[in-house]
């Protein structure tokens, strides 16, 4: 259901910018940013979990390296 927010006119010109240069309408702007900052928090989150582990643990993780 369509709704409607208050922000500063600065905010609304960058963000309608940012639509237009993406090809997408201020809703779906709105949604693939906050997308986006959902994804950065998760792989955020999973770095400081994998620098948590011991190198063994890791190591358990990553693919064995390629032979040169």
């Amino acid at each position: 259901m369509p709704t409607t927010i208050k922000v500063d006119s600065e905010v609304r010109d960058r963000l309608a910018r940012l639509a237009a240069e993406n090809g997408r309408s201020l809703g779906d702007q709105i949604a693939a940013l906050l997308e986006e900052r959902e994804m950065i928090r998760s792989l955020r989150a999973g770095a400081r979990l994998f620098g948590s582990l011991s190198a063994e643990q890791q190591a358990a993780y990553l693919p064995p390296s390629l032979p040169a």
